[in-house]
């Protein structure tokens, strides 16, 4: 486990956070240091009020499961218990921060399977546990952005893309992808499929401006 976190800043913007109530995003944050390489911490509220939250008087061990829950509903973590130990899993570990495994050493907290996870799929976005050979994927039912959203990531990305023609776009066709029609699962990857071919675009524009440029010295 590492000695610490560097969190990226675009954390401070996440609505889901945002809307979980203070408690719980503080006992987030005071959680996400102490993750490993996997994004996995031990989920007993007693030992995370006495390594986590050890000066704050007014936290307790139901105080603390009661955030989790609510952590867990917003699909921020997913609880699990494995013989009787209950622990955590970051869902977006690595959306906010740069991992390198190789200087880490591996986890040792068991993964989360759907048989030990539990997750109610009335009360939690998640909807499936994949688990890989190197690491877990949580999948997270998709979310159709608000033009907001879309505007605040173009924005964050300089990519001059329009909100909301980007939003109507995706709307008409009920948001699915490719010739295939699959629905959409991530809508910030579509935002940079879509960077890519406005770059193509202006890559070909310009070379066709220099043809047409050299066509006319030609003729002079």
């Amino acid at each position: 486990m590492a000695e610490g976190r560097m969190i990226k800043k675009r954390i401070a913007t996440s609505k889901k956070i945002a809307a979980v109530g203070d408690s719980a995003a503080l006992l987030y944050f005071m959680m996400y240091p102490h993750s490993d390489v996997q994004g996995r911490v031990e989920g007993c509220p007693d030992l995370i009020k006495g390594q986590m939250l050890t000066y704050f008087k007014a936290w307790n061990g139901s105080k603390i499961q009661k955030c989790l829950r609510d952590l867990q509903k917003i699909g921020l973590i997913l609880l699990y218990n494995v013989e009787g130990n209950q622990y955590i899993q970051f869902t977006r570990f690595e959306d906010f921060q740069t991992l390198n495994p190789d200087r880490e050493a591996k986890s040792i907290i068991p993964e989360p399977t759907p048989d030990n996870s539990g997750v109610d799929p009335e009360e939690s976005p998640l909807s499936k546990v994949k688990l890989s050979k190197d690491k877990v994927k949580l999948r997270v039912k998709f979310t159709k952005p608000s033009v907001d959203d879309i505007k605040n990531y173009c924005l964050e990305r300089k990519n001059g893309i329009d909100p909301q023609r980007f939003f109507d776009s995706n709307e008409s066709k009920g948001w699915v992808v490719g010739k295939t029609q699959t629905p959409m699962k991530d809508w910030k990857a579509a935002i940079r499929t879509w960077e890519s071919f406005n770059k193509e675009k202006q890559s070909a524009v310009c070379t066709r401006g220099h043809e047409e440029y050299q066509d006319e010295e030609w003729r002079k």
